[in-house]
């Protein structure tokens, strides 16, 4: 007849098979996950490249160390196997622990992270402004799992007027990236969000690592529309959130970063009417002001009055241009007869009609000299009345 266990005697007697086989064992691997609980034990993971065990170390242990430890590490530790009876879990009781570098995760992470930062793909110059108030969102998470459920909670908890779209992907394993990269992708091409949302519950770093691949980067890089990274818990760092426009620490916060509540926005409205209303009742009582000031004034009051005024102000501007102008042309017209003169008493021909002559070549070429013709020449002697014609029979130089 077979033997009848209950659940915690099964529990029990494995544990103890377990603990006489591997008792005082060092286990070897990268952290892939690290917490402090507030009691002060702390709770990771150890994995290689097919498995994975939980660990933990109760603080008594942990406070003999004297280095702290991270997701990445590549450790040994020192310890016991057991089964966690209350949930039937294999668990780790670690006594002691020796650094052994940095895991292969942690070194990708660390090369990938360099590689992309001297790209400037983290640069905040290449970043996006999230919209202050946002209607159109947008959310790529899995729809396993609550984390889509407490996005649009949060949400609608604070404001009822967003429209809010889940687009499903794979969050986990190896086909995870190429699905989150597709995802942007076709949301950049076929639609006009204001803001998209990536988002995953926690996880060890193999859970998040599709939030590390290259392709994941460079589509969230390449988007027109602002992402925000919401992926894993608050001390959980991906390269999507480094990449990324904005990083929230957790979905919930991506929730209320993308949503104004909605009784601060109508008291916010109200404060913008009230703004309005106060610089509409400063311009309304500037212009009453200037309308009293002009409705005082003389041509307002009594316009033909001030129609006179004017009139005679323009007769005594008239008369004063005409004396102004009469000065003037009086004054050109004296300098033009002097300039007229001045021509007249240089014209050479004048002197003709006091008795005297020019002398010519055949060219009509002033003679001033004897030099100017030979002998036999014919020249012209120029009057006031004509011209003689003339044979040249000599020449005698002037004595000196």
């Amino acid at each position: 007849m077979p033997v009848k266990f209950t659940v915690s005697q099964i529990n029990n007697n494995i544990d103890n098979l377990i603990k006489q086989r591997f008792s005082n064992i060092i286990i070897e691997g990268e952290i892939s996950s690290f917490n402090i609980s507030p009691s002060g034990h702390s709770y990771f993971t150890l994995k290689d490249e097919n498995s994975e065990i939980s660990c933990v170390m109760f603080k008594r242990d942990l406070l003999k160390l004297n280095k702290s430890f991270k997701v990445g590490d590549y450790i040994h530790c020192l310890g016991s196997l057991g089964l966690y009876t209350p949930k039937g879990q294999f668990q780790f009781r670690v006594l002691n622990i020796k650094s052994d570098g940095l895991g292969e995760f942690w070194e990708n992470f660390q090369k990938l992270k360099k590689k992309l930062s001297e790209e400037g793909l983290f640069d905040d110059t290449h970043k996006s402004a999230i919209p202050k108030y946002i209607k159109n969102i947008c959310i790529i998470t899995s729809l396993n799992g609550v984390v889509k459920d407490d996005l649009i909670k949060i949400i609608r908890s604070r404001a009822t007027y967003h429209d809010i779209k889940i687009f499903p992907v794979t969050v986990q394993g190896s086909s995870a990236a190429k699905s989150i990269s597709q995802s942007i992708i076709h949301i950049n091409k076929y639609y006009n969000f204001d803001v998209l949302i990536i988002a995953r519950g926690g996880g060890s770093i193999e859970d998040l690592w599709p939030f590390n691949e290259e392709i994941v980067a460079r589509s969230i890089f390449e988007s027109r529309i602002p992402i925000i990274s919401a992926v894993g818990h608050e001390t959980d760092y991906t390269i999507a959130d480094f990449v990324s426009d904005k990083r929230a620490s957790t979905p919930s916060e991506a929730a209320e970063i993308v949503s104004i509540n909605q009784q601060e926005a109508l008291i916010y409205i109200d404060e913008l009417f009230s703004r309005m209303e106060l610089s509409i009742n400063n311009i309304l009582d500037k212009n009453h002001t200037l309308l009293d000031d002009l409705s005082n004034r003389k041509v307002i009051t009594d316009p033909n009055e001030s129609i006179l005024i004017l009139r005679e102000k323009i007769h005594e501007l008239y008369k004063y241009l005409n004396v102004y102008l009469n000065s003037k042309i009086n004054k050109i017209e004296s300098n033009l007869n002097l300039f007229q003169a001045t021509l007249h008493g240089l014209n050479p021909y004048n002197v003709l009609n006091r008795g005297y002559s020019f002398l010519l070549n055949n060219k009509n070429q002033n003679i001033s000299s004897i030099n100017d013709v030979n002998t036999g020449d014919k020249i012209y002697s120029l009057h006031s009345d004509g011209k003689l014609k003339l044979e040249v029979y000599g020449k005698r130089k002037k004595d000196n």
